[in-house]
């Protein structure tokens, strides 16, 4: 093996490795499982702020109604204060977490931490990409899954600070992300070829 076609190989070898190493990915509703916890909202008092949702606890806006796409009832929201972060802290670490949400005009930002306050992953979404729209919005479920089922708190920010958010139908679950079949066998075909280049070396 030439030297060039050395170096590429240890390249991809190292991508696909580090690809696979990834602590976290988006989800949606197919990625939990039977013991997964649904919440909903149409249990709270009109205008509750901070909210108790099983493991989960709630802080950043205010409950209302709303019937509008797939909302019908009662649901979170901003509180028409254009600055609040949505923020859900679990009292045990989960896997996985995601809620039914539509934005009004703005760029979303869901990120997630564990216990050590660092950023396990971020999923940002637009008007135009990402989620179906419901009258021009954009609306859906947005999630994210951590294969070490690290996560302890979640944050919903709008960007650029404006417009409004809205949520309803919490998931979350303890059970850690698992990767993909695909995502192992390139995990594994990375570490081969990481074997054999040391053994050519030596």
């Amino acid at each position: 093996m030439s030297h060039v076609s050395k170096q590429f190989a240890y390249a991809t070898a190292v991508f696909l490795a580090s690809t696979v190493l990834a602590h976290a990915a988006p989800v949606d509703l197919d990625d939990f499982g039977p013991g997964a916890t649904t919440y909903t909202f149409s249990g709270t008092s009109f205008g509750a702020q901070n909210i108790t949702a099983g493991d989960a606890t709630l802080s950043g806006g205010a409950t209302r109604n709303l019937n509008l796409g797939p909302f019908s009832g009662r649901v979170y929201y901003d509180g028409n204060n254009d600055n609040e972060v949505l923020e859900i802290i679990f009292a045990n670490p989960v896997g996985k977490v995601c809620f039914n949400y539509i934005s009004i005009n703005f760029v979303g930002s869901l990120t997630a931490y564990n216990a050590d306050d660092q950023v396990v992953d971020t999923v940002t979404h637009d008007n135009t990409t990402t989620l179906p729209g419901c009258f021009g919005f954009p609306c859906g479920f947005t999630g994210i899954g951590d294969y070490n089922a690290s996560i302890v708190r979640i944050t919903y920010d709008t960007v650029d600070n404006r417009n409004a958010w809205y949520i309803d139908n919490l998931v979350y679950e303890s059970t850690a992300l698992v990767p993909l079949p695909a995502a192992a066998f390139y995990m594994i075909g990375g570490m081969i070829g990481l074997l054999a280049l040391k053994r050519r070396k030596a």
